[in-house]
């Protein structure tokens, strides 16, 4: 069986008359005042619903006064003032912008095209906006400057509303504009998307130690190995601390340079400073290779001993006893030239202690040199294919230099993991 259709009541007819058309649609405006008022009204009766789904993140609202809730601070003590404070409630003003906040002009400069100037297209947003605001301000002045129907004020002020309110979305949300009123980019467009300021000038699409090419296959590859060509190579750098195990092989490094692979970019000496090595000739990269293994002569315990002699020296003087600091090996000795040790002060005493102590400390171990070397075989790289949507998208492979080659290349068996493909 079917169910009957349904069918709208009929409109009664009198008298053979024809039926009455139906009433037009009518389009409401409400102001920001009214919808504000609708909105405390919903907030007084319905606080517990609504402080639910819009929680507090606003200075209070007192739903029962429908008035910010009174923030004085009684003088009878900290208790007193703590409970003074305005509690954290639920408000309707979230809904409502009081203000507009103005980017400097720096950073609304015009644009020049053809040997034309053209404004910043948020200057021709926040010109509307100011415009409307004046023209609301004029109407809501007591008395009017010019006398009009009460009819024709509201009308004024509807369609001052109206631009107002248009002029905000725009700046906003250009996308809001409603018919031909959409010129230029809004706050929205200019962040979002690829083009926004986020992605295409605030994040970093090239860092330091990384590398970006496009991938071809290789089956003569391992599956853990990764194929680097010698541009990289020569960029991509190691930091491998000297040792007497490989200084042969770091000088020889730090003779080929920068230009040559493999060699190095850089050295860092013991105090952590970088020597760039493409600002040296091959003699003197050579005379530097020679100094890898030099131990400067500040890292001794000989040279602390004499750099706290030094200081002993400037208190013995200012006590009028010179003294001199006879060092040999760990062991040291004073020799006064006076037999008064009476005019010793305690900091002449305590400075001398001091030396004894760097004296006949064991001398400490220098700081390694690093030479920034390049990438060779063997070296373990982290590579990635964006977008990375989960953990294997980012693997650990070892370098293969491939010389003659300008891409980066990798085994047809990582391809599903990276979700990778070789069309271009």
């Amino acid at each position: 069986s079917r169910a009957p259709l349904s069918r709208a009541p009929a409109t009664p007819v009198a008298n053979g008359a024809a039926p009455a058309p139906a009433p037009a649609k009518r389009q409401v405006f409400i102001t920001p005042i009214e919808a504000r008022s609708m909105l405390k009204k919903l907030w007084a009766n319905e606080y517990d619903f609504v402080s639910m789904v819009w929680v507090a993140n606003a200075p209070s609202y007192d739903a029962k006064t429908s008035s910010p809730a009174s923030s004085a601070l009684d003088s009878a003590g900290a208790l007193a003032a703590a409970s003074a404070l305005p509690e954290r409630r639920s408000d309707p003003a979230r809904f409502f912008m009081q203000t507009v906040l103005v980017t400097p002009c720096r950073f609304r400069p015009p644009s020049k095209m053809n040997d034309m100037m053209f404004e910043h297209p948020q200057n021709t947003h926040l010109n509307a906006i100011i415009q409307a605001n004046l023209t609301l301000a004029e109407l809501f002045r007591k008395p009017p400057t010019v006398p009009e129907p009460p009819e024709v004020r509201a009308q004024r002020a509807v369609r001052a509303w109206l631009t107002l309110q248009g002029g905000v979305n725009r700046l906003v949300d250009s996308s809001k504009a409603e018919g031909g009123e959409a010129g230029g980019m809004g706050i929205r467009q200019q962040l979002e998307k690829k083009q926004g300021l986020f992605r295409m000038n605030m994040m970093g699409k090239r860092v330091n130690y990384a590398a970006r090419s496009v991938i071809m296959p290789d089956p003569y590859l391992k599956t853990s190995e990764i194929g680097v060509p010698p541009v990289f190579a020569k960029k991509l750098t190691f930091p491998e601390n000297v040792t007497a195990h490989n200084v042969e092989l770091m000088r020889q490094l730090v003779e080929n340079g920068p230009d040559i692979h493999p060699g190095a970019n850089a050295i860092e000496d013991e105090r952590g400073r970088v020597i760039h090595l493409d600002r040296f000739t091959a003699e003197k990269r050579a005379a530097i290779a020679k100094t890898l293994l030099a131990t400067p002569a500040t890292t001794t315990g000989e040279a602390t001993a004499a750099a706290a002699g030094m200081s002993l020296g400037g208190a013995a003087a200012k006590a009028k006893t010179p003294a001199s600091v006879a060092s040999k090996g760990n062991k040291i000795k004073f020799e006064d030239d006076d037999d008064d040790d009476d005019d010793v002060d305690a900091k002449t005493a305590a400075a001398k202690a001091a030396v004894v102590k760097a004296a006949t400390a064991a001398p400490s171990r220098p700081l390694a040199k690093k030479v920034f070397r390049h990438l060779r075989d063997g070296d373990v790289l982290l590579v990635n294919r964006q977008p990375t949507l989960h953990k294997p998208g980012i693997m650990a492979h070892t370098a293969k230099v491939l010389p003659g080659q300008r891409t980066i290349r990798m085994h047809y068996a990582n391809c599903s993991t990276y979700n990778a493909d070789f069309d271009g």
